[in-house]
């Protein structure tokens, strides 16, 4: 036994502050009860032991290791600021889309449904229709991005071979965030009045009867999401959106980026939408200050083109097509 070690049990108590301590170990005994045993136990150790029972205090190190946290906490909020800000833009590293090294030019159609303008290389394969349906011949300098929401629509555009080698399909929805959101579908098996928005309507018949109601869920993305995704080497001559009463909250969503696109053709109408600002008085202010010049087109379907500080409008490329005149 050290010399200096524990004469008793009472001397353990004195020595380490438990003099009249009585509280109870979960099996009931006594703390002075359980003592003993330690100080047996101890006692047997520190007589195996050349070393002093109780070894002098390290401040040294004590001080070192306060010392140095505040530059571990300043390393840490270092390397989480540096996260954070990598983290603020995930279009820095995303992915670019597939287009071929043939291409110049970009259209871009959001909400397709079943016969989308202009129809990169699917000629007759889309059914003659309005002025918003395709059918343009193959052009290796065209290449068509096509977001359709409704997966009954994606499976169709494939099977009739509206996708082509100089087109290419997302199945998603585009709106104001990015996410995964329910999907209101309308107008029966066509689903051609469907939306991220619910209807206010009360019909008992026409789209919005309840028997012509039915719900999916859809994956959202960003309209500058899906612009960061297009390699900057191309030029993106129109931009056509049909998105019962969504299409302002696209276009809003791809922010300074929209000014990548020569003009806009989309839908402004309301539609009966719940909590939607979607009208041509709603959208002027805000494209206008973007830079975007208003067509001839104002209702239902509105179109812009970008101006420059002169008020210039890009040139359209003479024998391809635009919707909307100015």
């Amino acid at each position: 036994r050290a010399a200096d070690g524990p004469q008793n049990c009472l001397d353990f108590e004195s020595r380490n502050g438990f003099s009249g301590l009585r509280s109870r170990t979960p099996a009931g005994m006594h703390m002075r009860e359980i003592i003993p045993v330690g100080c047996f136990v101890g006692g047997l150790l520190m007589g195996l032991s050349l070393a002093p029972s109780h070894p002098p205090p390290q401040p040294s190190l004590r001080a070192t290791e306060v010392a140095s946290r505040p530059a571990r906490a300043a390393e840490v909020q270092q390397s989480v600021a540096a996260a954070a800000g990598a983290a603020a833009d995930p279009d820095t590293e995303a992915p670019l889309l597939p287009i071929p090294e043939s291409a110049q030019y970009v259209y871009i159609n959001i909400g397709t449904s079943w016969d989308p303008w202009p129809g990169c290389g699917a000629g007759d394969k889309i059914k003659a229709g309005h002025a918003h349906t395709g059918g343009m011949q193959h052009d290796p300098r065209v290449f068509c991005i096509y977001v359709e929401p409704l997966l009954r629509v994606n499976n169709a555009l494939r099977d009739r071979g509206v996708v082509t080698n100089t087109s290419l399909l997302i199945h998603a929805a585009v709106g104001g965030f990015s996410g995964v959101a329910p999907f209101y579908e309308y107008a029966g098996k066509n689903g051609v009045a469907s939306s991220l928005s619910k209807t206010a309507k009360q019909d008992t018949s026409g789209p919005f009867r309840p028997e012509a109601q039915g719900l999916s869920i859809t994956t959202v993305i960003t309209l500058k999401h899906l612009l960061a995704a297009i390699p900057r080497k191309f030029r993106i001559l129109q931009l056509k959106t049909d998105m019962q009463a969504h299409d302002f909250k696209a276009l809003k969503s791809a922010g300074p980026e929209l000014l990548r696109v020569d003009e806009l053709w989309n839908e402004c109408a309301d539609g009966g939408y719940e909590n939607e600002e979607n009208s041509f008085e709603a959208m002027e202010p805000y494209l206008t200050k973007l830079g975007f010049q208003p067509g001839k087109h104002r209702s239902h379907d509105c179109n812009w083109r970008r101006i420059d500080a002169n008020g210039k409008p890009p040139e359209r490329v003479p024998g391809l097509p635009y919707l909307g005149l100015f």
